[in-house]
């Protein structure tokens, strides 16, 4: 998988956690420790910028003073919670010690609430320097079937699904916004999974809105499962082959992590935080 991820001719990670999960920060790190450090050992140099669904744009301004070192170096001072900033500061001072970029990539919360309660339609009142921090209006719409999902089986609301879709666009703008700008940059996407997993999401609006080239783009998804399907993924007979068929087209790479069992206090822990957050 390091090998793949570290070849020159892809601009764009997008890495899909659970966010619950106690191992996939880890993962994360590690992934990127590597990946990073095999473009930088490239003839050309290549950059590995930071992107994170956990900074929006209302934090642009300070996610800029961090990179630029104006004395600022406190990574944890990026994030809103405590929560967040324990699970995703040592992440974001690894980018700066390889001297690659943080980058705020979703949307205000403000702005995604907006929608959720108001409809897309009500971002066009916005006054101008609100507008700036979104992407392009009007929105591409989802793809029908990432809207089927988010309605069919997630229960979503017509405003709900355009909230999401407002998370999708603005990661996948902030991202493509970046590489263009960087053209000897690729840019690492840490995202829930859902946002990206069956190639749907953010994907959708790599691949039609912006029109990366396959070979451009890998997507990663760390799963968690129960202790007894781990063990059995261990085990040394165990194929691919035999996994489920809806596993198989999750992403490039499918991490499996075991699934820690939750007392009743984490899961508190744990609705509060995806309610703080995307609920993905």
């Amino acid at each position: 998988m390091v090998k793949d991820l570290k070849d020159p001719s892809r601009r764009l990670i997008l890495f899909g956690e659970t966010h619950d999960d106690d191992v996939v920060q880890e993962v994360e790190r590690l992934v990127y420790d590597k990946v990073a450090a095999g473009l930088a050992a490239d003839e050309r140099r290549i950059k590995l910028h930071l992107a994170l669904e956990f900074l929006d744009a209302d934090s642009r301004a300070l996610v800029a003073a961090f990179n630029e070192g104006e004395g600022q170096n406190d990574a944890e001072a990026l994030f809103r919670t405590e929560a967040e900033a324990k699970k995703y500061a040592p992440l974001a001072m690894l980018a700066k010690a390889h001297n690659n970029h943080v980058i705020a990539a979703n949307a205000s919360r403000r702005h995604v609430r907006q929608v959720s309660v108001h409809g897309v339609n009500s971002l066009n009142e916005l006054p101008e320097e609100e507008k700036e921090k979104l992407p392009p209006l009007p929105l591409p719409p989802p793809s029908e079937p990432y809207s089927s999902i988010l309605r069919d089986f997630m229960g979503f609301s017509p405003n709900k699904i355009e909230a999401q879709n407002l998370w999708d666009v603005a990661m996948a703008n902030s991202c493509l916004k970046h590489i263009n700008e960087h053209t000897k940059a690729a840019v690492f996407l840490v995202c829930g999974r859902f946002h990206i997993q069956h190639y749907m999401g953010i994907v959708d609006h790599v691949m039609v809105t912006h029109k990366l080239e396959r070979e451009q783009y890998r997507l990663i998804v760390c799963l968690p499962i129960d202790e007894q399907s781990f063990a059995m993924c261990k085990d040394p007979s165990f194929s691919f082959e035999q996994a489920p068929e809806a596993l198989k087209t999750f992403a490039d790479f499918v991490v499996l992590t075991k699934q820690k069992v939750a007392v009743e206090e984490d899961q508190k822990q744990t609705q509060t935080e995806r309610q703080e957050t995307c609920p993905y």
